[in-house]
């Protein structure tokens, strides 16, 4: 009887650590996603950043404004981010069953108006990226934005 006390802790032990490890396919979808995330801000494409973000998406900048998803689609395509270039590095992920973290550097070219002025944004940011996984595959559900 210890035996198999002993053994079944064990099993269990095995199925828990294999059962929290991130699945790599995740991993590469969630990294797809984000790429494809940073090419829809320079193309201003609306369907695409629809389709990526949550309804309950929120994004907070690093000026302190709080956009929702409508928001955060006009600020890509309707002028206030005017990002010429955009690219994801150094990605790292939290995957535990349908929610993820990505936290990730964006290098990004471009201006924006900020508080009525137009200024150069160009550098390094600093995204962390909340996103769960339902039918629809991964979305956003939060992105809050550093300057790095």
């Amino acid at each position: 009887m210890k035996r198999i006390v002993i053994f079944l802790l064990a099993v269990f032990a095995f199925t828990e650590v294999y059962s929290q490890a991130p699945v790599k396919g995740d991993e590469a979808q969630l990294s797809a996603l984000v790429d494809s995330f940073a090419v829809a801000t320079v193309k201003k494409d609306k369907a695409k950043l629809a389709e990526y973000l949550s309804d309950k998406c929120k994004m907070y900048e690093p000026t302190g404004s709080t956009l929702d998803k409508s928001a955060i689609i006009g600020a890509f395509t309707q002028g206030v981010y005017e990002i010429k270039a955009c690219t994801a590095v150094n990605k790292s992920f939290k995957v535990e069953g349908a929610e993820a973290t990505v936290t990730s550097d964006f290098n990004l070219e471009g201006i924006g108006m900020i508080n009525g002025s137009t200024m150069d944004i160009t550098g390094t940011y600093k995204f962390f990226l909340k996103l769960s996984k339902s039918d629809k595959g991964w979305q956003f559900t939060e992105i809050s934005v550093e300057q790095g």
